[in-house]
Protein backbone atom coordinates (compact mmCIF):
# COMPACT_ATOMS: atom_id res chain seq x y z
CA UNK A 1 0.00 0.00 0.00
CA UNK A 2 3.13 2.49 0.77
CA UNK A 3 4.58 1.92 -2.79
CA UNK A 4 1.36 1.98 -4.51
CA UNK A 5 0.60 5.61 -2.14
CA UNK A 6 4.38 6.41 -3.70
CA UNK A 7 3.27 6.10 -7.37
CA UNK A 8 0.30 7.64 -7.05
CA UNK A 9 1.75 10.55 -5.81
CA UNK A 10 3.96 10.48 -8.48
CA UNK A 11 0.66 10.65 -11.21
CA UNK A 12 -1.06 13.64 -9.10
CA UNK A 13 2.42 15.50 -8.96
CA UNK A 14 2.39 15.38 -13.18
CA UNK A 15 -1.17 16.74 -12.82
CA UNK A 16 0.05 19.49 -10.41
CA UNK A 17 2.58 20.64 -12.64
CA UNK A 18 0.29 21.02 -15.51
CA UNK A 19 -1.84 23.12 -13.47
CA UNK A 20 0.83 25.06 -12.65
CA UNK A 21 1.92 25.63 -16.01
CA UNK A 22 -1.87 26.04 -17.33
CA UNK A 23 -2.15 28.95 -15.11
CA UNK A 24 0.49 30.85 -16.49
CA UNK A 25 -1.64 30.45 -19.78
CA UNK A 26 -3.73 33.84 -20.76
CA UNK A 27 -6.57 31.69 -22.51
CA UNK A 28 -7.04 29.55 -19.47
CA UNK A 29 -6.63 32.67 -16.97
CA UNK A 30 -9.57 34.16 -19.50
CA UNK A 31 -11.98 31.06 -18.95
CA UNK A 32 -12.03 31.57 -15.29
CA UNK A 33 -13.98 34.97 -15.75
CA UNK A 34 -15.57 33.41 -18.57
CA UNK A 35 -19.07 32.03 -18.00
CA UNK A 36 -20.20 32.01 -22.19
CA UNK A 37 -20.98 28.50 -23.29
CA UNK A 38 -18.07 28.84 -25.60
CA UNK A 39 -16.11 29.43 -22.16
CA UNK A 40 -17.92 26.21 -20.58
CA UNK A 41 -17.09 24.06 -24.23
CA UNK A 42 -13.39 25.28 -24.06
CA UNK A 43 -13.17 23.95 -19.91
CA UNK A 44 -14.63 20.94 -21.01
CA UNK A 45 -12.33 19.68 -23.08
CA UNK A 46 -9.34 21.12 -21.34
CA UNK A 47 -10.36 19.33 -18.39
CA UNK A 48 -11.77 15.68 -20.22
CA UNK A 49 -7.49 16.30 -21.26
CA UNK A 50 -6.22 16.25 -18.40
CA UNK A 51 -8.81 13.14 -16.79
CA UNK A 52 -7.97 11.16 -20.14
CA UNK A 53 -4.16 11.72 -18.97
CA UNK A 54 -5.02 10.48 -15.92
CA UNK A 55 -5.98 7.07 -16.90
CA UNK A 56 -3.69 6.64 -19.16
CA UNK A 57 -0.56 7.11 -16.42
CA UNK A 58 -2.74 5.66 -14.07
CA UNK A 59 -1.28 2.17 -12.72
CA UNK A 60 -2.49 -0.86 -13.76
CA UNK A 61 -3.27 -3.52 -10.70
CA UNK A 62 -4.29 -7.21 -11.59
CA UNK A 63 -6.60 -9.42 -9.51
CA UNK A 64 -3.79 -10.60 -7.23
CA UNK A 65 -2.89 -6.89 -6.52
CA UNK A 66 0.10 -7.06 -8.21
CA UNK A 67 1.05 -3.23 -9.50
CA UNK A 68 2.46 -2.76 -13.21
CA UNK A 69 4.02 0.08 -13.38
CA UNK A 70 3.52 0.96 -16.96
CA UNK A 71 4.49 4.58 -18.39
CA UNK A 72 1.42 4.64 -20.56
CA UNK A 73 -1.43 2.63 -20.30
CA UNK A 74 -3.73 2.39 -23.86
CA UNK A 75 -5.46 -0.67 -22.72
CA UNK A 76 -5.52 -2.99 -20.04
CA UNK A 77 -6.25 -7.03 -19.73
CA UNK A 78 -10.12 -8.07 -19.01
CA UNK A 79 -9.41 -8.66 -15.52
CA UNK A 80 -7.39 -6.12 -14.22
CA UNK A 81 -7.99 -2.27 -12.65
CA UNK A 82 -6.44 1.12 -12.73
CA UNK A 83 -5.34 3.16 -10.20
CA UNK A 84 -5.48 6.84 -11.44
CA UNK A 85 -6.25 10.59 -10.67
CA UNK A 86 -9.42 10.99 -12.99
CA UNK A 87 -11.41 11.63 -10.44
CA UNK A 88 -9.26 14.83 -9.17
CA UNK A 89 -9.55 16.38 -12.98
CA UNK A 90 -13.61 15.74 -12.84
CA UNK A 91 -14.00 17.18 -9.37
CA UNK A 92 -11.87 20.17 -10.30
CA UNK A 93 -13.37 20.80 -13.66
CA UNK A 94 -16.69 20.66 -11.31
CA UNK A 95 -15.97 23.13 -8.94
CA UNK A 96 -14.07 25.54 -11.51
CA UNK A 97 -16.82 25.19 -14.40
CA UNK A 98 -20.17 24.12 -13.09
CA UNK A 99 -22.27 20.99 -12.49
CA UNK A 100 -22.60 20.95 -16.46
CA UNK A 101 -18.80 21.47 -17.15
CA UNK A 102 -18.30 18.39 -14.64
CA UNK A 103 -20.92 16.20 -15.55
CA UNK A 104 -19.29 16.43 -19.53
CA UNK A 105 -16.15 15.58 -18.17
CA UNK A 106 -16.94 13.04 -16.14
CA UNK A 107 -18.93 11.07 -19.03
CA UNK A 108 -15.94 11.58 -21.45
CA UNK A 109 -13.26 10.05 -18.49
CA UNK A 110 -15.80 7.38 -17.33
CA UNK A 111 -16.14 6.65 -21.25
CA UNK A 112 -12.20 6.74 -21.98
CA UNK A 113 -11.74 4.29 -18.85
CA UNK A 114 -14.48 2.03 -20.33
CA UNK A 115 -12.21 1.77 -23.93
CA UNK A 116 -9.24 1.20 -21.56
CA UNK A 117 -10.44 -2.10 -21.02
CA UNK A 118 -13.36 -4.26 -19.45
CA UNK A 119 -15.94 -2.83 -20.89
CA UNK A 120 -18.75 -5.15 -19.36
CA UNK A 121 -17.54 -5.05 -16.12
CA UNK A 122 -16.12 -1.05 -16.29
CA UNK A 123 -19.39 0.20 -17.28
CA UNK A 124 -20.05 1.57 -13.58
CA UNK A 125 -17.40 4.11 -14.28
CA UNK A 126 -19.34 6.42 -16.76
CA UNK A 127 -22.54 7.03 -13.85
CA UNK A 128 -20.08 7.19 -11.25
CA UNK A 129 -17.85 9.85 -13.16
CA UNK A 130 -21.06 12.00 -14.29
CA UNK A 131 -22.21 11.86 -10.89
CA UNK A 132 -19.47 13.01 -9.45
CA UNK A 133 -18.35 15.49 -11.58
CA UNK A 134 -22.42 16.95 -10.92
CA UNK A 135 -22.23 16.85 -7.85
CA UNK A 136 -18.77 19.08 -7.65
CA UNK A 137 -20.62 21.72 -9.35
CA UNK A 138 -23.39 21.61 -7.52
CA UNK A 139 -21.61 21.68 -4.03
CA UNK A 140 -19.77 25.01 -4.87
CA UNK A 141 -20.65 26.84 -7.62
CA UNK A 142 -19.96 30.57 -6.83
CA UNK A 143 -19.87 33.03 -9.54
CA UNK A 144 -21.20 36.26 -7.30
CA UNK A 145 -17.30 37.19 -7.17
CA UNK A 146 -15.17 36.29 -10.25
CA UNK A 147 -12.22 36.48 -7.49
CA UNK A 148 -13.72 33.53 -5.55
CA UNK A 149 -12.61 29.73 -5.90
CA UNK A 150 -13.20 27.01 -3.53
CA UNK A 151 -10.74 27.12 -0.41
CA UNK A 152 -8.20 24.31 -0.74
CA UNK A 153 -9.47 23.02 2.55
CA UNK A 154 -12.92 22.13 1.50
CA UNK A 155 -10.96 21.22 -1.83
CA UNK A 156 -9.41 18.40 0.24
CA UNK A 157 -13.03 17.48 2.02
CA UNK A 158 -14.83 17.32 -1.60
CA UNK A 159 -11.86 14.87 -2.68
CA UNK A 160 -12.71 12.70 0.27
CA UNK A 161 -16.25 12.41 -0.78
CA UNK A 162 -15.80 12.23 -4.18
CA UNK A 163 -13.61 9.16 -3.94
CA UNK A 164 -15.24 8.05 -1.49
CA UNK A 165 -18.09 7.68 -4.23
CA UNK A 166 -15.77 6.28 -6.56
CA UNK A 167 -14.97 4.00 -4.16
CA UNK A 168 -18.55 2.79 -3.58
CA UNK A 169 -19.37 2.56 -6.85
CA UNK A 170 -16.55 0.00 -7.22
CA UNK A 171 -17.58 -1.74 -3.97
CA UNK A 172 -20.82 -2.11 -5.44
CA UNK A 173 -20.28 -3.47 -8.99
CA UNK A 174 -17.09 -4.04 -9.59
CA UNK A 175 -15.95 -8.08 -9.83
CA UNK A 176 -13.26 -7.99 -7.79
CA UNK A 177 -15.21 -5.66 -5.51
CA UNK A 178 -13.62 -5.47 -1.60
CA UNK A 179 -10.61 -7.06 -2.34
CA UNK A 180 -9.87 -4.56 -4.52
CA UNK A 181 -10.75 -1.46 -2.70
CA UNK A 182 -9.67 -2.10 0.36
CA UNK A 183 -6.36 -2.00 -0.97
CA UNK A 184 -6.85 1.05 -3.48
CA UNK A 185 -9.08 2.97 -1.15
CA UNK A 186 -6.67 5.06 1.46
CA UNK A 187 -3.91 5.40 -1.17
CA UNK A 188 -6.53 7.41 -3.95
CA UNK A 189 -8.78 8.89 -1.04
CA UNK A 190 -5.72 10.50 0.30
CA UNK A 191 -3.62 11.30 -2.65
CA UNK A 192 -6.28 12.43 -4.96
CA UNK A 193 -8.04 14.88 -2.69
CA UNK A 194 -4.55 16.44 -1.67
CA UNK A 195 -3.64 16.78 -5.51
CA UNK A 196 -7.54 18.55 -5.77
CA UNK A 197 -6.36 20.59 -2.72
CA UNK A 198 -2.93 21.64 -4.25
CA UNK A 199 -4.69 22.16 -7.62
CA UNK A 200 -7.23 24.69 -6.06
CA UNK A 201 -4.80 26.58 -4.51
CA UNK A 202 -2.54 27.08 -7.30
CA UNK A 203 -5.52 28.32 -9.20
CA UNK A 204 -6.56 30.55 -6.15
CA UNK A 205 -3.02 32.57 -5.49
CA UNK A 206 -3.39 33.38 -9.25
CA UNK A 207 -6.96 34.65 -8.42
CA UNK A 208 -6.11 36.33 -5.27
CA UNK A 209 -3.36 38.29 -7.73
CA UNK A 210 -5.82 39.25 -9.79
CA UNK A 211 -7.97 40.76 -7.33
CA UNK A 212 -5.52 42.93 -5.82
CA UNK A 213 -4.22 43.73 -9.07
CA UNK A 214 -8.04 44.46 -10.01
CA UNK A 215 -8.27 46.89 -6.89
CA UNK A 216 -5.42 48.59 -7.53
CA UNK A 217 -6.61 49.72 -10.49
CA UNK A 218 -10.15 50.89 -8.94
CA UNK A 219 -8.13 52.99 -6.38
CA UNK A 220 -5.90 54.75 -9.24
CA UNK A 221 -8.86 55.68 -11.25
CA UNK A 222 -11.05 56.47 -7.90
CA UNK A 223 -7.86 58.83 -6.85
CA UNK A 224 -7.92 60.06 -10.54
CA UNK A 225 -11.60 60.93 -10.55
CA UNK A 226 -11.08 63.09 -7.50
CA UNK A 227 -7.87 65.21 -8.09
CA UNK A 228 -8.10 65.95 -11.67
CA UNK A 229 -11.11 68.85 -10.59
CA UNK A 230 -7.72 70.18 -8.25
CA UNK A 231 -5.48 69.95 -11.00
CA UNK A 232 -7.31 71.70 -13.18
CA UNK A 233 -7.42 74.74 -10.98
CA UNK A 234 -3.35 74.73 -11.77
CA UNK A 235 -0.71 73.35 -9.02
CA UNK A 236 -0.76 76.44 -6.13
CA UNK A 237 -0.64 75.62 -2.19
CA UNK A 238 -4.88 75.46 -2.19
CA UNK A 239 -5.20 72.69 -4.85
CA UNK A 240 -2.10 70.88 -3.49
CA UNK A 241 -3.27 70.68 -0.27
CA UNK A 242 -6.35 68.93 -1.22
CA UNK A 243 -4.77 66.70 -3.81
CA UNK A 244 -2.04 65.20 -1.06
CA UNK A 245 -4.83 64.56 1.21
CA UNK A 246 -6.67 62.51 -1.16
CA UNK A 247 -3.66 60.74 -2.27
CA UNK A 248 -2.65 59.79 1.03
CA UNK A 249 -6.23 58.40 1.70
CA UNK A 250 -5.52 55.82 -1.15
CA UNK A 251 -2.08 54.95 -0.57
CA UNK A 252 -0.29 53.16 2.59
CA UNK A 253 2.75 56.24 2.36
CA UNK A 254 4.05 57.69 5.24
CA UNK A 255 4.05 60.92 3.63
CA UNK A 256 2.72 62.69 0.48
CA UNK A 257 4.23 66.42 -1.04
CA UNK A 258 3.75 67.99 -3.79
CA UNK A 259 6.54 71.14 -4.70
CA UNK A 260 7.30 73.37 -7.83
CA UNK A 261 11.10 73.33 -8.66
CA UNK A 262 11.80 75.94 -5.46
CA UNK A 263 9.55 75.33 -2.87
CA UNK A 264 6.95 73.03 -0.61
CA UNK A 265 3.38 73.68 -2.15
CA UNK A 266 1.88 71.06 0.01
CA UNK A 267 2.89 68.18 2.49
CA UNK A 268 0.92 65.61 5.10
CA UNK A 269 1.98 62.78 6.81
CA UNK A 270 5.64 62.25 8.63
CA UNK A 271 7.59 65.55 8.79
CA UNK A 272 5.30 67.77 8.57
CA UNK A 273 6.55 69.63 11.50
CA UNK A 274 9.70 70.79 8.91
CA UNK A 275 8.44 70.24 5.52
CA UNK A 276 6.23 73.55 5.94
CA UNK A 277 4.41 74.65 2.57
CA UNK A 278 5.92 77.83 1.47
CA UNK A 279 9.37 76.52 2.74
CA UNK A 280 12.19 75.71 0.21
CA UNK A 281 13.02 72.46 -0.72
CA UNK A 282 14.65 70.04 1.94
CA UNK A 283 15.94 66.57 0.94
Amino acid sequence: MIYLTILMAERVGLIIILAFLLVSVPLFRRLLFNQTISAKIQLTILFSIFAIMANMTGIEIDANNQLHNKIILTAISTNDSIVNARILGVSVAGIIGGPWVGSLVGLVAGVHRIIQGAPLQGWFYVPSSVLIGALSGFLYHDRKSYFKVMTPWHGFIVGILMESIQMLFILLFSPTGWALVKYIALPMILVNSLGTSIFLSIISMYLQEEELRAMQTHSVLQLTNETLPYFRQGLNKSSAQQVVKIIKKYTNFDAVSITDRQRILAHIGAGDDHHIPGNRLET
